[in-house]
């Protein structure tokens, strides 16, 4: 028999439209996602799907980030801005 977990995820899109976050990707085992920043914040942010919890910050591009994507390992995350 195959055991299988599924979580829930609330994401929480503000009402300016100018705040939508550019580019969203879930790690290959589905325990965290990252999402490009909003508005003038350049950062990726990583967030815990289990618990809601912001678990890290990435920092470093000079305007949005366009697109974000975890590899194969669950361990790099490759980011594109423009």
């Amino acid at each position: 028999s195959v055991s299988e977990k599924r979580y829930k995820l609330d994401l929480v899109i503000p009402d300016n439209q100018n705040e939508y976050g550019q580019s969203i990707a879930f790690s290959p085992d589905g325990k965290i996602i990252a999402v490009s920043g909003t508005g003038n914040d350049f950062t990726i942010k990583l967030w815990s799907v289990v618990t809601g919890q912001q678990i890290g910050i990435f920092r470093g591009h000079s305007n949005l980030v366009s697109a974000i994507n975890f590899l194969p390992d669950g361990k790099t995350l490759v980011t594109a801005g423009y």
